[in-house]
């Protein structure tokens, strides 16, 4: 009906395979958010169908309290009277779209990570640099390079754990804000009318792993050169 612009009450003619003019009258509209289904599904009763088609067309559609399962319980529900279609072979675009579009957020959200933890490599080799005559005297005064070493790897933990907290606290608030306020998409670029928004605690487990451990590799470099500082030359 999308694609028609038809509206409540308009009346629309189509031809059958035998080609009889049928009358339809459109008594409501609905939207599922899944442009591929919005511009290209009409819905009538089963007599309309057998008009258009001439043939003794039934169906049914199941739902499911788990999606992924519908192959299968599509074909055990099937027997030798229908048919099975399950939602992942009629939506088959939709999910090699989403599929692509996840492989590419993957990539970005890898290299966000990596230039952040370059980032605050190039800030604590900065800092080593600022602080070499410090760091000579300490180890002058008797200080190991294990401690020089702990201070300077806790100075990275904490820029790590701080803007992992930071990253998550933001990123929930916006995923919070998106799903009340739905972002538009141009359905016939995406095949999706709204940007949709599921939050899961695994992900934000495994990105904010990835993002620690990727900053405190990053803190080795300074931390080798906060190591091989020598006091007598630096201070001579």
């Amino acid at each position: 009906m999308q694609s028609l612009d038809a509206r409540p009450g308009d009346r629309l003619y189509a031809l059958s395979a035998t080609q009889e003019r049928v009358e339809l009258k459109v008594l409501g509209s609905f939207r599922t958010g899944n442009y591929l289904i919005d511009s290209g599904f009409a819905f009538t009763d089963l007599e309309s169908v057998k008009r258009l088609s001439g043939l003794e067309a039934q169906g049914y559609q199941v739902r499911l309290k788990d999606p992924w399962r519908a192959r299968e319980v599509g074909w055990a529900l099937a027997g030798s009277r229908f048919f099975p279609q399950p939602w992942q072979d009629t939506q088959r675009t939709l999910l090699e779209q989403l599929s692509l579009q996840r492989q590419v957020l993957g990539l970005l959200i890898f290299l966000i990570v990596a230039v952040a933890a370059l980032g605050v490599a190039n800030l604590l080799f900065l800092k080593v640099v600022e602080k070499t005559p410090e760091i000579a005297l300490l180890r002058a005064m008797g200080a190991s390079r294990g401690t020089v070493g702990l201070v300077f790897a806790l100075e990275g933990a904490i820029l790590g754990v701080g803007g992992v907290a930071l990253g998550n606290l933001l990123g929930y608030l916006l995923g919070l804000y998106l799903a009340r306020r739905p972002l538009d998409l141009p359905g016939e670029l995406y095949f999706l009318t709204h940007l949709p928004v599921e939050m899961r605690l695994a992900d934000f487990l495994w990105v904010s792993g990835a993002s620690l451990l990727a900053v405190l590799l990053s803190a080795l470099l300074p931390l080798l050169r906060a190591l091989r500082v020598r006091p007598g030359v630096v201070l001579r």
